[in-house]
């Protein structure tokens, strides 16, 4: 309490040019928490003000009290650049160096305030001063989310309040772990959404609140009774656990709910020897690792992809192009047994991909979100653009219903194209010119099985019923070299069954060490167009183009 010049029963109020004015002043001496005093006192000892907004008593308010703890603690949507002066988890956040990505928003109507210090607006930074594409985070989708709702429009104010450490501990607190950074989004959503919001859809941010290291952060909006609301506070970072005291005041009634949190999967792998099969521009793609996805229900899914070896490396180390991530949801190959693996894709096989953001400036994760049908498998496949490149990975998928996820047998794949043109074009075995036929050469390391298909890349020209029909031979060469001596029909081992289809498959078994030579052909002489030969096994091989 105020003890100085001015203060209550102090001589400054027996002046006699003060009497007339004592009745001015008389409403507040009742209250012990207001006082009166020198504006040059005032300055000399306070240094800040905060202009706090009083609020009807008709209006409505709903308190919160919740937290980030284990998955929970999803962080901001952008992930945070990773730079040496960035400390690590628990350390002043980003939000005092580095300007919080804004979100396009769908009302012109909105104010952003925060009871403390905030980072400027968005900026751009990278190489040589090029903008930096924000990378999305793959956990966002986990923090603690809160479904809204109003009886009618009216302003809706959304306050979101972090703890102060130094009362929550008792013993000292350094200086650095006592900014922690907190943000929210609030996002207009139909009346009719009821589950969790697992990206921001343009148009869908009403407010986005930067990262800030005071103690509230506080959002005002426009409500209508039309839309529902979610309102979705993070920490500066993913994995910064923490409670929060979420306050929504309104003018109208309104209805608060926590949404239930997400289901997820998370399987662990690694690309090792023949399972390094490169993108999708690979001809090796197929050999990648595999997995089945389903649900019994229509379903959001957030999938991410992460290398664990760059994830806990305690250098980060800069972007490299080769070693970009690539994660590819298709529909599976349809074979003899059903639904199963890929040996290579096309985009009308791609449901959804999500490749390493040109400018995020780390191979460190990708990020995919994508809706999936009941009762429809679908296969994911992740890689790396280079081919060879051995890594351990992590495949985490989020969704609000369950979801089904098998690994498939690991498989060597291989894709190679080829054409018949004037010169090749020599028919199958019954023509003089069979041997001209394109050739492939093929090695197991030991005995296995192997899957052979063959395929014609459409084209316009009308198709002879016969003449047309594809099929293949196997040959035992002589060498590396698929040298063939001798008649080659005596060193056929096994040959396929034309069919008038654009494409045929076998399967073959073959013994280890040995050499062989495959050759497409059709039916008939003449025959030109380009085509595909693919062949997959369980043991790993060499093919390769004669």
């Amino acid at each position: 309490m105020w003890n100085g010049p001015w203060a209550l029963g102090s001589p400054q109020w027996d002046i006699p040019a003060v009497a007339p004015h004592l009745e001015y002043f008389r409403a507040t001496w009742d209250d012990e928490a207001t006082f009166w005093m020198p504006f040059a006192d005032f300055a000399a000892l306070f240094n800040r003000i905060h202009v706090c907004r009083m609020f009807p008593p008709t209006w409505h308010q709903l308190t919160l009290h919740c937290g980030w703890q284990g998955p929970s603690a999803g962080g901001p949507y952008y992930l945070q650049p990773h730079d040496p002066a960035f400390p690590a988890t628990g350390a002043a956040p980003a939000a005092d160096r580095s300007p919080s990505p804004s979100f396009p928003t769908g009302s012109a109507d909105v104010s952003i305030s925060g009871a403390g210090d905030r980072p400027p607006g968005p900026g751009g930074g990278g190489n040589g001063g090029a903008p930096v594409a924000p990378a999305v985070s793959s956990t966002w989708c986990c923090n603690p989310q809160f479904r809204m709702t109003v009886r009618k429009a009216c302003e809706v104010v959304v306050c979101l309040g972090q703890q102060d450490p130094t009362v929550s501990y008792r013993s000292h607190v350094p200086k650095r772990h006592r900014k922690r950074a907190i943000g929210l989004q609030v996002l207009r959503v139909p009346l009719e959404s009821l589950g969790r919001r697992w990206e921001i859809r343009s148009g869908e941010a009403v407010a986005s609140l930067p990262l800030s290291t005071g103690r509230e952060v506080v959002a005002s909006f426009k409500a209508s009774p039309d839309y529902a609301y979610v309102v979705v506070p993070h920490a500066g970072r993913a994995g910064e656990e923490g409670a929060f005291i979420l306050r929504t005041l309104s003018a109208s009634p309104l209805e608060v709910e926590q949404l239930p949190a997400p289901l997820c999967l998370v399987v662990g792998g690694q690309w090792t020897a023949f399972l390094t099969g490169g993108n999708r521009s690979c001809p090796s793609w197929g050999s990648n690792p595999q997995y089945m996805v389903s649900c019994s229900q229509r379903a959001q899914v957030v999938a991410s992809l992460t290398r664990l070896d760059l994830k806990y490396a305690l250098i980060k180390a800069p972007r490299d192009p080769a070693r970009d991530l690539d994660l590819v949801l298709a529909l599976p190959e349809q074979g003899p047994d059903g639904p199963g693996r890929r040996t290579a894709v096309r985009d009308a096989d791609v449901v959804a991909a999500a490749s390493q953001q040109q400018l995020a400036g780390s191979n460190e994760e990708v990020v995919m979100s994508v809706v999936l049908e009941p009762e429809t498998p679908y296969i994911l496949v992740p890689s790396i653009s280079t081919p060879g490149v051995e890594a351990p990975y992590e495949l985490r998928l989020m969704s609000g219903v369950p979801l089904e996820l098998v690994p498939l047998p690991e498989m060597q794949s291989v894709q190679l194209p080829g054409e018949w043109t004037a010169e090749t074009a020599g028919g199958c075995n019954v023509n003089p010119l069979w041997r001209r036929n394109p050739k492939y050469h093929i090695v197991l390391t030991s005995f296995g099985r192997v899957r052979i298909t063959l395929s014609r890349v459409p084209n316009r020209k009308p198709r002879h019923p016969v003449d047309d029909m594809l099929g293949l031979y196997i040959l035992r060469a002589g060498g590396p070299d698929g040298e063939v001596k001798g008649d080659p029909r005596r060193a056929v081992v096994a040959e396929s069954t034309f069919v008038p289809q654009p494409d045929t498959t076998a399967e073959y078994e073959l013994n280890g060490g040995c050499h062989y030579v495959i050759m497409p052909c059709t039916y008939g002489p003449g025959r030109l167009g380009r085509f595909t030969l693919s062949v997959s096994s369980a043991t790993s091989f060499q093919f390769k183009a004669l």
